[in-house]
């Protein structure tokens, strides 16, 4: 699943679901991603499963212990270097963090 956007002019910012193809929580979160992704137009949305060969290295890198994982990644406007969060609020939260707001 990827659900592209419009850039925002303040950031750029991704949302990044870690994720196992047998998981049954993750099969049942996925389509809430998508559902809510529909809801912030500036946010893009990526699903990576554990057959893709950028899972790894990702789950190393934001140490993802548990399925699914979803971070944030943000690239402030003019900033060069992108930023993470790796978030445990809720989905509205991560979304509104991802957008440039506060969380709900």
């Amino acid at each position: 699943m990827t659900i592209t956007a419009p850039p925002s002019p303040q950031t750029e910012s991704v949302v990044v679901v870690l994720h196992m193809k047998g998981c049954g929580h993750c099969k049942e979160y996925l389509p809430r991603v998508a559902r809510m992704a529909s809801k912030y137009p500036y946010v893009t949305a990526i699903a990576i499963g554990d057959d893709d060969a950028r899972f790894e290295p990702l789950a190393e890198k934001y140490g993802a212990q548990y399925m699914p994982t979803t971070l944030v990644l943000h690239k402030p406007a003019g900033a060069k270097k992108w930023e993470s969060a790796v978030d445990n609020g809720t989905l509205e939260g991560i979304f509104q963090l991802a957008a440039g707001g506060s969380r709900g």
